[in-house]
């Protein structure tokens, strides 16, 4: 009896809100990682933001044009494995550098 006690009141609570079912991250997780990506990705193509990002067209919805996404899509959705994840956070290295590249010849004494 106190055995089940203790599942219900400490662990059934975390089953619910998710969180033993992603060791990865979340589903959140890696739509942040797609908006912080997008952001940076829709100002270095000349577009002041992101707006939205299309799953099913595996695009960027920036402010005035749209731009394709990393290759991390799979039928209408972003399903947020470990892959999916670190593919991200590589694109968002990737665009982190391209950035620091620019401001560093556009504005040397800005760093």
């Amino acid at each position: 009896m106190q055995l089940l006690l203790f599942v219900v009141v400490l662990i059934l609570p975390s089953l619910q809100s998710g969180g033993f079912l992603f060791v990865y991250g979340s589903p959140t997780d890696c739509v942040e990682l797609i908006i912080s990506g997008g952001n940076i990705e829709c100002k270095l193509a000349k577009y002041p933001y992101l707006e939205d990002y299309d799953p099913s067209k595996c695009e960027l919805k920036c402010k005035g044009g749209r731009l394709p996404m990393p290759t991390v899509c799979s039928g209408s959705k972003v399903p947020c494995t470990k892959t999916v994840r670190d593919a991200l956070l590589k694109w968002i290295e990737g665009l982190q550098n391209t950035k620091t590249k620019l401001m560093s010849e556009w504005c040397p004494r800005c760093q």
